[in-house]
């Protein structure tokens, strides 16, 4: 019999650099094992495809660039994007999660408008 995991969201923000995952309040969780279970996401740019990068580190362990993500997304110009999978985790970060919004897949170029939106996670069976 499994157990049903409850779904977090994390707080809302404008993505304008690498970030650590932070909770709806603020809280930074970084120093714990989370289940990443989707977004919402919406790239204000009229010029630029925005890629999310998530990454099973800390921010202030990732150079955009040169560490590889986990996990990238694609928005395109102008849309939002939602990906929710409360049921399943798209994957488990057990270092940490942070995640920015880049030009390009696994790029360093931060996109120019900020891409909005926020992180669903759950608790990790490894906390």
């Amino acid at each position: 019999m499994s157990t049903k995991v409850t779904q977090k969201e994390s707080e809302w923000l404008t993505l304008t650099g690498i970030v650590n995952l932070t909770d709806n309040a603020g809280t930074s969780m970084v120093n714990r094992a989370v289940d990443f279970r989707g977004f919402n996401f919406y790239n204000g740019s009229t010029t630029q495809n925005a890629w999310i990068q998530i990454f099973n580190a800390k921010a202030a362990d990732v150079t955009l660039g040169t560490t590889k993500p986990m996990l990238s997304f694609l928005i395109g110009i102008g849309a939002d994007r939602t990906i929710n999978c409360s049921d399943s985790p798209l994957g488990n970060f057990n270092n940490g999660m942070s995640y920015a919004s880049t030009t390009t897949q696994a790029g360093a170029t931060a996109i120019t408008t900020g891409t909005t939106g926020r992180m669903f996670y759950g608790d990790s069976p490894l906390n």
